[in-house]
């Protein structure tokens, strides 16, 4: 098990590897990208699929407009909970190819 101090709020993310997995719970009052993509730059991976469930009582939601080319940010400060969250991970390193 690891312990990885947050560079947001100073809480203490907790997570372990189990193969090529990884099991995180983060502390109230992470946030919760900037504290998964931490982990995973510390832990090297480049790509892979996330799944998570849990709570909030803070949370923004970005919707993209095409014709402003701009995120309409939405903000909710209530009791809410994450029944399912599944998401990507890309990790693009550019590179000059001459």
């Amino acid at each position: 098990m690891f312990k990885l101090k947050g560079k947001m709020k100073g809480f203490f993310m907790v997570y372990k590897r189990f193969g090529d997995k990884l099991v995180i719970r983060l502390k109230k009052g992470d946030k919760l990208v900037e504290s998964v993509r931490e982990i995973l730059e510390k832990e090297n991976v480049k790509a892979g699929f996330l799944t998570g469930i849990g709570a909030t009582d803070n949370l923004e939601v970005g919707l993209f407009d095409p014709k402003t080319k701009d995120y309409n940010i939405k903000k909710y400060e209530e009791d809410l909970e994450i029944a399912k969250s599944l998401w990507k991970y890309f990790k693009i390193k550019m590179e000059k190819l001459y």
